[in-house]
């Protein structure tokens, strides 16, 4: 029998696993403590001894330049994207990429992982654009300063690259690309913009991946399926059977 990681890395690569691996990239902290009955956060190593998860997950997602509120749960959620015109921009300040720190959880996750398959969850840059701007406002901006779309969307990418790099050198055995790009009626946008403003921008940041990767964006992606496996990911997740017609 399988380990869980023997088992991730085995699908990802396209083989038959002794059993179709769980992976679940996040489940809330509130959740998990209430699964454990337990009053104290839990490790992604606990998460997945108590719920027979194959991956532990760490998260390191870039700022979201935007108004935030919380919801009745505790959970946080964006309201308002701030970059609307270019005099937005310079409140885009983002962590040092390479100060240690920002990693010191990666490094407790992959210190901790034993069996399990190490993934990092990650952006290629485009659903932090569309948070940032929020929809309405990169809507506009396809009209009034389709130099603004590319330039928030350079931003993000020169950002994560550094990160993703980090990340590969650290060890993780593979990535996991969280950016939602349709709605349950298909892409944010027009196919012809996306393969003018997004796909650019994603190609620049799937280069820097050299291990396996998995992309996940809810909603009917099939206008744009194409484009998307043209990046190279090893998995897409989580294909929506509904929207997606299936």
């Amino acid at each position: 029998m399988m380990n869980s990681k023997e088992r991730v890395m085995c699908a990802l690569s396209g083989e038959q696993p002794d059993r179709v691996p769980f992976c679940e990239g996040s489940i809330a902290a509130n959740v998990a403590q209430a699964l454990a009955g337990s009053e104290r956060p839990l490790t992604e190593r606990q998460i997945s001894d108590l719920t027979g998860r194959d991956v532990v997950v760490q998260i390191l997602f870039p700022p979201y330049f935007a108004d935030y509120d919380t919801g009745s749960d505790g959970q946080d959620y964006v309201t308002t994207g701030w970059i609307k015109t270019r005099r937005d921009l310079n409140r885009m300040v983002f962590p040092d990429p390479d100060e240690p720190e920002l990693y010191a959880a990666a490094q407790q996750v992959l210190d901790e992982k034993g069996d399990y398959a190490a993934a990092a969850a990650i952006k290629l840059g485009v659903a932090p654009m569309l948070v940032s701007m929020g929809v309405d406002g990169f809507a506009f901006a396809l009209k009034d300063d389709p130099g603004l779309v590319h330039e928030v969307l350079r931003r993000y990418v020169d950002w994560q690259l550094v990160v993703t790099k980090n990340l590969i050198d650290m060890g993780f055995d593979f990535l996991w690309c969280f950016d939602d790009i349709a709605y349950k009626t298909g892409p944010f946008c027009s196919p012809a913009d996306f393969r003018e403003f997004m796909l650019p921008a994603m190609q620049r940041s799937a280069e820097a991946i050299t291990i396996p990767w998995v992309f996940h964006s809810d909603g009917n992606l099939m206008p744009i399926l194409d484009d998307l496996l043209g990046l190279g990911p090893a998995g897409l997740h989580p294909i929506e059977p509904g929207p997606m017609g299936l």
